[in-house]
């Protein structure tokens, strides 16, 4: 990545005019609680960093796809260590999150340098492979810890594979539900929503993003009632009428993407 691309990226994300800041806010409070953070779909390590300013003695785990980001992945961390010197553990990973370890696939990579995924995104017709990671092999699950996940779509495979996490009740959930899913599995972000509301999770909206923490049946199931309905219209809007997204978005404001 050429120098002028990686100085606008970091730009964009730790700059003044921050990307997703109401999310990042929103999670200066559960962070201090949490021992470890594993960053799915870390980027150039925007939640990393932050974790870390609020974490102290923990781990932070940063697992990213694209393998041209790694190298700004693990400049944004090293400089983190060094200006918050909390006493946390980084770790960085090239990996595709998913539902099983060890195969390798192909990563879609979108227009902008920071967007890809292991599901069929937009018009790319341009792929790189990567190695897969479940994030059950990952840990144990033990100790409090936050997952946060970004993967342009593929989110119902990452959840798959982190069952274990998630019947621990040790993980809190932070993923942006991509609602143009995963059609080469047929996968949307209702499914998600299924998926961890049946194993215990109640669903908190943040900004574009769903906060997931383990709760009794019933906020579960009031979860799945209450975000259902508008989930499965941008699903629609997607699928169905792409050409018509820039319009909701505009009437509906930001988050029709997420």
């Amino acid at each position: 990545m050429d120098p002028a691309t990686a100085s606008s990226l970091h730009d964009e994300f730790f700059g003044e005019n921050v990307r997703e800041e109401a999310e990042l806010d929103a999670l200066a409070r559960v962070l201090p609680d949490m021992r470890r953070c594993i960053d799915v779909g870390a980027n150039i390590g925007q939640y990393a960093v932050h974790a870390n300013r609020f974490m102290c003695d923990g781990e932070i785990v940063a697992v990213e796809a694209n393998p041209a980001l790694i190298p700004l992945l693990e400049e944004s961390l090293t400089r983190a260590g060094e200006e918050e010197a909390n006493g946390n553990r980084f770790r960085v990973l090239n990996r595709a999150a998913h539902r099983e370890s060890g195969q390798t696939i192909d990563l879609h990579l979108g227009a902008s340098p920071t967007t890809s995924s292991v599901a069929p995104i937009g018009d790319s017709n341009e792929t790189v492979q990567v190695e897969t990671l479940c994030l059950d092999d990952l840990f144990e699950p033990e100790g409090a810890t936050l997952i946060k996940i970004d993967v342009e779509g593929a989110e119902y495979a990452v959840v798959e594979g982190a069952t274990r996490w998630l019947e621990s009740k040790h993980a809190m959930i932070f993923i942006e539900l991509h609602c143009w899913g995963d059609r080469s599995t047929g996968r949307y972000p209702h499914h998600v929503l299924a998926y961890l509301a049946k194993r215990g999770y109640a669903a908190e909206k943040v900004g574009t993003h769903f906060l997931f923490s383990p709760a009794a049946p019933g906020p579960c199931r009031a979860g799945v009632w209450r975000h259902t309905p508008l989930l499965l219209l941008k699903e629609f809007i997607y699928r169905f009428f792409p050409r018509a997204v820039p319009v909701i978005e505009g009437w509906m404001g930001r988050g029709v993407a997420g």
